[in-house]
């Protein structure tokens, strides 16, 4: 499928695409390197197209 991850701030302001890719079938993994954003909380809006197509929201809390 092809797998789409956008962040969010919570005023809805996307913050970054993490990535853009066609996923192989298993466990994917994707890193993302925060250092430019500020302390807070954020939406991770996972998306996938294809035979099988979905939309996840994951919660994520950033600490420095």
């Amino acid at each position: 499928a092809q797998v789409q991850v956008k962040i969010f701030d919570l005023t809805g302001n996307q913050v970054a695409e993490l990535c853009d890719f066609n996923s192989t079938p298993g466990d994917n993994e994707i890193v993302w390197n925060v250092g430019n954003l500020e302390s807070g909380i954020y939406i991770a809006r996972v998306e996938a197209r294809g035979e099988q197509q979905g939309v996840s929201f994951i919660k994520i809390a950033v600490m420095k």
